[in-house]
């Protein structure tokens, strides 16, 4: 990083943006080692404080076995307050920042993410079935411990319901999660076209989306787009959301 600095000769650039406070490093080298007077912007998909306090307060530590994990929250602190502004993917970071962290609010700022252009050219009509869904990555802080536990007595009570799970993998393992329901589950490993993403959505009357962090969460939009009703907590665009509007 120093030698590009050196031989890039920076003094020549007006703006710098970095992604993630792992930049720390990158943003303390320019400003006290080489004392740049440029414009430099952190934009993050995703704040790492608030990954950090989110688990922590659902008593989730993700990170507790692997030895090459360290506190780098001192760091992270560092990078939001040092550049000049901060450019977050919703309006919940956004707040996070100016009330928890303290950030002025003119420094900091969020712009929320677009549906790709083929969710507003389908022209398909969705028609929806009992059908439940799911759609991510199946790890903890995705909410995926307390999803099993609702749906195991959702699908007991109703057994006209299935529950589909979409983008989990090809190594999900659907027997150690739910193997007294069976007949009631669908797994979809990847889904990679749009559209048959959407005819997916289109199909369900109830999207899931029980994540403890996330940074604004594009399924819910997407979901809601195709006309699922949403149970979700306040995270990422999620939170912005009012019932009804």
């Amino acid at each position: 990083m120093v030698w590009r600095l050196i031989t890039h000769k920076i003094k020549q650039y007006d703006l710098f943006i970095f992604y993630g406070a792992e930049s720390f490093l990158a943003v303390f080298l320019l400003k006290k080692i080489f004392r740049t007077k440029s414009s430099i912007i952190l934009h993050s998909n995703g704040l790492e404080l608030l990954v950090s306090e989110n688990l922590k307060n659902n008593s989730i530590n993700e990170e507790k076995n692997k030895w090459f994990h360290f506190d780098l929250s001192f760091f992270f602190m560092y990078c939001y307050t040092s550049v000049d502004k901060v450019i977050t993917v919703s309006k919940s970071e956004c707040n996070f920042l100016i009330n928890n962290l303290g950030l002025d609010n003119k420094k900091v700022f969020y712009n929320n993410l677009a549906l790709p252009e083929v969710y507003f050219n389908n022209g398909i009509p969705f028609q929806s079935e009992n059908i439940i869904t799911y759609c991510g990555s199946w790890i903890s802080r995705k909410g995926i411990y307390p999803m099993v536990e609702a749906m195991k007595i959702i699908l007991q009570k109703h057994k006209n319901y299935k529950f589909r799970i979409i983008g989990v993998g090809e190594n999900f393992e659907v027997l150690e999660c739910f193997s007294d329901f069976l007949n009631q589950i669908e797994v979809i490993p990847f889904v990679e076209d749009k559209k048959e993403l959407m005819n997916l959505y289109g199909q369900s009357s109830i999207f899931l989306f029980p994540s403890l962090s996330e940074s604004f969460g594009l399924v819910v939009a997407e979901a809601m787009y195709c006309g699922c009703a949403l149970i979700s907590g306040p995270t990422g665009y999620a939170a912005e959301i009012i019932n009804g509007q």
